[in-house]
């Protein structure tokens, strides 16, 4: 079953920038077209024997044209936390359906047709819920990440150049901006020289890199542009802070809208196995994935002013880092690993 919409893509064909991964083993093979996607899908599956797992419910309809012949077909859907809001149906080839409509049918597809509807954080649930999905079939499934590949750096801390890391595709609902201003501010608050790496591309980069250029941070900000997740252990170990501040976007489309926002952020999951103290802000699901003061700190939406201020703690700390990165690490390994997401996502195909 494909990848969801484009915009929601994360480690699956595309990095963290948005880019697609070269040589992936993956391809888009549903069309949006239910009725051609409806006999792709039965010649390459067997229902009796088949769990029918879908990363989002944008081709749900095809799965529900199934099982009104199908009365026992099994499936389980995982949301990205933002495609039911947004209303994502397939290509989105359709502009004129009101997003209202779309949010509504995925709803009565999901209460019809679903057996289990996986939901990333507690944020993320409550506002499933609040949309009239059936609380039954809401299961709640936080983490993400391999914590064999992303792991500590076993080297000696560097403490001449604190590097600071933001690992996120260049949208504005990412904070990027406000990341910038917190690095310039702590910049001039800590006496140690400083390194941000942005990694990830997008269409705010240029409107970002002006910024850097206007903030006078181009000794310092480098903008790697997007990388093979393979690559991105090595990123994190030769990193010291995860900096990634996301804010809450209205977006407005097809006669509503709608909030864009982290309704968990993998790649804090990625910093926090890799042993780095994060500064996040508390929106979304990001306060589930940085347990505050303890492997890490939360700001208030665009609060650059206060993440600064967290920033020149841990730069100036090394002692401090190196305790919240352990945090974070036993953290990961705790609730966040694939092992522990398998496990639980076993335990609902058991139940099928």
């Amino acid at each position: 079953i494909p990848a969801p919409p484009r915009e929601e893509q994360d480690h699956v064909l595309v990095d963290n920038s948005g880019r697609e991964i070269e040589n992936s083993n993956l391809k888009i093979v549903l069309t949006g077209d239910f009725s051609k996607d409806v006999k792709y899908i039965l010649a390459h599956s067997s229902p009796e024997d088949t769990i029918y797992y879908l990363n989002s419910p944008t081709w749900l309809p095809a799965l529900a044209e199934i099982k009104k012949e199908i009365p026992d077909l099994r499936i389980i859907v995982r949301s990205g936390g933002n495609d039911i809001v947004a209303g994502w149906i397939g290509e989105e080839s359709d502009k004129s359906k009101h997003l209202e409509d779309s949010r509504r049918q995925l709803v009565e597809l999901i209460n019809g047709h679903v057996n289990y509807f996986i939901v990333n954080s507690e944020f993320s649930r409550k506002r499933t819920l609040d949309l009239g999905v059936d609380e039954k079939k809401v299961v709640k499934v936080i983490g993400g990440v391999d914590c064999s590949l992303f792991r500590p750096s076993t080297e000696q801390v560097n403490d001449d150049v604190t590097k600071i890391i933001t690992v996120a595709r260049l949208v504005e609902f990412k904070g990027i901006d406000d990341s910038l201003k917190a690095v310039k501010l702590a910049s001039e608050k800590t006496k140690k020289s400083l390194k941000y790496l942005i990694v990830g591309d997008g269409p705010s980069r240029e409107k970002l890199e002006d910024l850097t250029n206007k903030l006078d941070l181009g000794r310092i900000v480098e903008f790697t542009g997007s990388k093979r997740i393979e690559d991105m252990p090595h990123f994190y170990k030769d990193s010291d802070i995860f900096l990634h501040l996301p804010v809450l976007l209205r977006k407005y489309e097809r006669g509503s809208s709608y909030i864009h926002t982290e309704t968990m952020g993998r790649s804090y999951c990625e910093a926090s196995a890799s042993g780095l103290p994060a500064i996040g802000t508390s929106v979304g699901g990001v306060a589930e994935i940085i347990k505050a003061g303890h492997s890490g700190f939360l700001v208030e939406e665009s609060d650059f002013v206060s993440a600064a201020q967290y920033l020149v703690r841990l730069i100036d700390n090394a002692e401090l880092r190196l305790k919240m990165g352990k945090n974070a690490r036993r953290l990961a390994c705790q609730k966040f690993d694939w092992k522990i997401i398998f496990d639980q996502y076993i335990a609902l195909f058991n139940e099928l």
